[in-house]
């Protein structure tokens, strides 16, 4: 079985590693992008299963993905300082397919994305 692949997007260098690392370690296959546009090229060139993305960076939002991730029909989990979406005024939050506020630890990243996955 091969391992499913997820793109990590965010601005800030350790917490994309972090991020990453903690997948590795999960079983899963990691890209990372540190921005928007980055983020976009790696999802149109590739068959990603998940995008975690942090919401504000330099260059856009996590919710900029979104025409990219559905069109591809890849799940998208948004990663804010935000304790709710509700906080968001952007109307794209709407088609967000998971929500984590920072800090979270790895179990409710890993819980979160196997609720999404259908992973054990």
């Amino acid at each position: 079985m091969t391992a499913q692949r997820v793109l990590v997007v965010d601005d800030e260098v350790v917490s994309r590693i972090v991020l990453a690392r903690v997948l590795e370690v999960a079983g899963f296959e990691i890209t990372q992008a540190d921005d928007v546009p980055i983020a976009r090229e790696a999802i149109r060139r590739h068959d990603f299963d998940l995008v975690v993305a942090d919401y504000l960076m330099p260059s856009g939002t996590g919710l900029d993905l979104l025409d990219e991730t559905r069109k591809q029909g890849v799940p998208l989990i948004l990663v804010t300082g935000f304790a709710s979406t509700d906080a968001i005024a952007d109307e794209r939050v709407a088609f967000v397919d998971g929500h984590l506020t920072k800090p979270f630890d790895s179990d409710n990243l890993l819980n979160e994305i196997a609720q999404l996955l259908e992973r054990p």
